[in-house]
């Protein structure tokens, strides 16, 4: 194989990776803001900080 294709190929890989990142970091906001649950609120800004850097407060 090509370097070249082995460049596309770990973009593409890349790209993927991203795309779960955002749908995981959705899912948590949606869950994060849809419940009243003190503790379900802790778990996921925690999961939020921990993989994205992102507070909620």
């Amino acid at each position: 194989m090509t370097k070249y294709e082995e460049h596309i190929e770990l973009l593409e890989e890349i790209a993927q990776a991203n795309n779960n990142v955002k749908v995981r970091t959705n899912e948590l906001l949606t869950q994060y803001f849809g419940t009243d649950d003190a503790d379900i609120r802790l778990i996921n800004s925690s999961d939020l900080f921990r993989e994205d850097g992102i507070r909620c407060e």
